[in-house]
């Protein structure tokens, strides 16, 4: 989310109940940054999916929950 110009990372508690669920949320939502500092407007398309495998596998998290 962009607010005023500034990009906004926002995890709702109620999503949250561990650190690694924390963790992965976060890792999400950076490549969402990622996409709007390189201008990227797909959401959930080409280039966020790209982006979600390299990070899941340094990671280890699971790209169906991704």
């Amino acid at each position: 989310m962009v607010e005023r110009g500034q990009p906004i990372i926002r995890v709702s508690e109620s999503c949250v109940g561990h650190t690694a669920t924390l963790l992965e949320k976060m890792a999400h939502e950076l490549c969402h940054l990622r996409q709007h500092l390189i201008g990227a407007r797909d959401a959930h398309g080409k280039t966020f999916k790209s982006m979600a495998r390299q990070v899941c596998k340094a990671h280890g998290f699971d790209p169906k929950t991704f």
